[in-house]
């Protein structure tokens, strides 16, 4: 079947979301942290709405990791990794 003879392609899109009415500053918000991460602005919307619908409380697995460190959207590449331990196993500041 061709394009125009039938409707095959809707098997293989992607579900979509329409926000109506985003108030200017939250879409400047959004935008400015999209550039931020070096993501477009949808890759930055889907991000910030896994993350608030991830209800996981234990830790990924080692091949949830390993994973998304090699097929993310950004692999995870070591100096990143080493970043990352060097700021996790730095003390807190106390809360006063």
């Amino acid at each position: 079947m061709r394009l125009g003879e039938g409707y095959w392609y809707s098997l293989y899109a992607m579900a979509g979301l329409l926000i109506k009415d985003l108030p200017t500053a939250l879409h400047r918000a959004l935008k400015a942290r999209a550039a931020t991460n070096r993501r477009s602005l949808s890759a930055e919307a889907i991000t910030i709405l896994e993350a608030a619908l991830n209800d996981r409380v234990e830790s990924p697995t080692l091949e949830e990791i390993d994973h998304l460190r090699t097929r993310g959207l950004r692999p995870l590449r070591q100096a990143i990794i080493d970043i990352a331990r060097r700021e996790d196993s730095q003390p807190e500041p106390p809360v006063h």
